[in-house]
């Protein structure tokens, strides 16, 4: 653990530069191993009543923590909280997505992916605690009955299957990347985002990204666009714009 004035400092210019949902998953993951009213001090001091969705910058991104990098070479860890809790909320959408509105169970399901979108909203606006756990685990075993009977397997082989679909083609190395923000005379530019980069290769698989990335240098600064590549190519425009001047 970093000195917590270290700590501080990088919390606010994240929530600052990114918004509170990037600073908070950032938060989550850096203060795992404190103890509780440590952890409430510095969540008191660093966000006070700032609202879970409000956004800077290039706006709301599943982004991951960058606290532990050092600039010169470090990678932040690539599994965080929210990672998961994506992956739940995308497994029940495919559940949904392999039945029509006259089954059985899509009401049912419905309003399963409600709970679980409104427990996994406080849990990353409050952190943790006992009773949104029992209640999460309740869902997830419902869910789990229904994969089984839509899809014929578990509901944590649905959203694992769901998450190696999207990072099957990671083996392409980061020269893909650093090249492409390695010239041009931007300051710095490949030490202060290759940990954003790794991690999105990661997420979203090489190809996939090659694809965001040749696209982003041309569209404007928060150019919306669905599906899972819409962080990615967000989060590129803004380095490379930030970066271009």
């Amino acid at each position: 653990m970093e000195n917590l004035d270290d700590l501080e400092y990088r919390l606010r210019n994240l929530l600052r530069e990114w918004g509170s949902d990037v600073a908070r998953m950032a938060f989550e993951h850096a203060t795992a191993t404190l103890h509780i009213a440590e952890r409430n001090r510095i969540e008191a001091r660093i966000f006070g009543d700032v609202p879970v969705s409000s956004a800077a910058g290039a706006g709301s991104l599943a982004a991951p923590s960058v606290l532990s990098g050092n600039g010169h070479g470090q990678h932040s860890q690539l599994i965080s909280n929210d990672d998961i809790y994506q992956q739940y909320e995308a497994g029940v959408k495919h559940l949904l997505h392999l039945i029509d509105r006259e089954h059985q169970h899509y009401y049912d399901l419905l309003i399963y992916q409600q709970r679980l979108h409104e427990n996994l909203s406080r849990a990353r606006r409050y952190g943790h605690d006992p009773t949104l756990r029992a209640e999460r685990a309740e869902i997830l075993a419902y869910l789990n009955e229904m994969a089984i009977a839509i899809a014929g397997y578990s509901f944590q082989e649905v959203h694992q299957r769901l998450a190696t679909s999207d990072t099957s083609n990671h083996g392409v190395s980061l020269q893909l990347v650093q090249g492409f923000f390695g010239t041009g005379g931007i300051p710095n530019g490949k030490a202060l985002i290759d940990s954003y980069l790794e991690v999105l290769i990661e997420r979203y698989g090489a190809v996939r990204f090659g694809r965001l990335l040749a696209a982003s240098a041309s569209e404007p600064r928060g150019t919306e666009r669905a599906g899972p590549g819409a962080a990615a190519g967000v989060c590129l425009t803004h380095h490379w714009q930030r970066y271009t001047g």
